[in-house]
């Protein structure tokens, strides 16, 4: 079976604002996938760390967040047009979801981001498990 993912990145920038949405994604029994990256860079394009919280884990599989500071790539981050900081460096955020083994089926977790300026951003994440 082949994996199939969908990343989503998203700028906290703009509104102090709950934005919340969903995002699907499809993956293999037991195999861990890249679910989403997240990232939020200032009008001066520092960059800023966020904090993460998993406000509804999912039900059959785990969630992990890895951080990094690296530089914004828009190819890879899936952004299109190129992100107004391309190149520079930011801290990016990655979620990853991975199913228990042998569960079929589908499964959902959301995450809740809030930059130090406070703007917050919550997502929900449904991994169709095949």
């Amino acid at each position: 079976m082949k994996i199939l993912g969908i990343l989503a990145a998203t700028a906290l920038v703009a509104s102090p604002a709950l934005a919340s949405h969903t995002i699907s994604n499809v993956a293999k029994s037991g195999q861990r996938i890249l679910v989403t990256d997240m990232f939020w860079s200032g009008s001066d394009c520092a960059g800023a760390d966020m904090t993460y919280q998993l406000v509804s884990p999912p039900s059959n599989g785990t969630v992990t967040q890895r951080k990094a500071r690296e530089a914004l790539n828009s190819a890879k981050l899936n952004i299109s047009p190129p992100a107004r900081c391309e190149g520079r460096v930011i801290p990016i955020s990655y979620v990853s979801y991975q199913s228990k083994k042998g569960y079929k089926g589908t499964d959902s977790f959301t995450v809740r981001w809030t930059s130090v300026n406070g703007e917050v951003r919550e997502r929900t994440y449904t991994v169709t498990v095949d």
